[in-house]
């Protein structure tokens, strides 16, 4: 595993008799929104029956509600059916920092 794709949904329904939903999930119409990628500076080889797993955190920043500064941390470990949860010991726990800002017109950030 290289990079990690992340695209999101979100309804818009509040007061509205039809919902509408915006989407930049892949298959889906094209949005000035698109999906974005995040390299990973340390990738991770997956083998059968392991995963990996991660929490992706944004925070918006007040100087810029369009931007973000965004946390990814992620480990791979073996599906044995234990669940694992951010927090707990992980071997190999990776922690990446991003800077997601409104001007760049590339989607893909190292």
């Amino acid at each position: 595993v290289e990079r990690l794709v992340v695209h999101f949904d979100t309804e818009f329904a509040h007061h509205l008799h039809n919902s509408v939903v915006l989407t930049t999930g892949v298959g889906c119409t094209d949005t000035h929104w698109r999906q974005t990628a995040f390299s990973l500076a340390h990738p991770i080889q997956v083998k059968k029956n392991e995963f990996v797993s991660g929490v992706l955190r944004a925070k918006r920043r007040k100087s810029n509600e369009r931007e973000y500064d965004v946390r990814i941390t992620y480990w791979k470990g073996k599906a044995d059916g234990v669940e694992r949860k951010e927090g707990k010991s992980q071997a190999h726990k990776h922690i990446q920092d991003y800077s997601l800002k409104a001007s760049d017109s590339d989607t893909v950030y190292e």
